[in-house]
């Protein structure tokens, strides 16, 4: 019972380790933002997270998927982000295309694969 339990913490940091590197690059992108539009992406993406274990993957429709012999089985932990300065701040306008596809979940091969199908669309 007990190497249960600590193979289930062990499970969990590393699901939070890995969520921690994802999140440092995230905050480096956010951050060449202006103020106002990285704080709101920011806390955007960090709200996202709210149904981490629950959120199936965009593109593949699964909770969880085989990341890799250390980390083993991980929910959707990509969350999207708006990528450049959009003005979604004013109070009279309506949500643009890029904000409302932010905080799509997608496990790590999962986003991988879709961008590079999005970079050959777009050539």
């Amino acid at each position: 019972m007990k190497s249960s339990i600590d193979e289930n913490t062990r499970q969990d940091q590393l699901l939070f380790q890995k969520l921690n590197v994802l999140a440092d690059s995230a905050f480096q992108d956010m951050g060449v933002l202006p103020a106002r539009e990285s704080l709101f992406s920011i806390l955007h993406w960090l709200a996202s997270y709210h149904n981490l274990f629950t959120e199936p993957c965009f593109r593949c429709h699964r909770r969880l998927q085989f990341d890799s012999p250390y980390y083993k089985f991980l929910p959707p932990m990509v969350r999207t982000w708006v990528r450049n300065k959009v003005d979604y701040m004013e109070p009279d306008r309506e949500m643009p295309q890029a904000y409302t596809t932010a905080g799509m979940a997608y496990h790590m091969l999962c986003f991988v694969g879709a961008t590079k199908v999005a970079a050959k669309i777009n050539q």
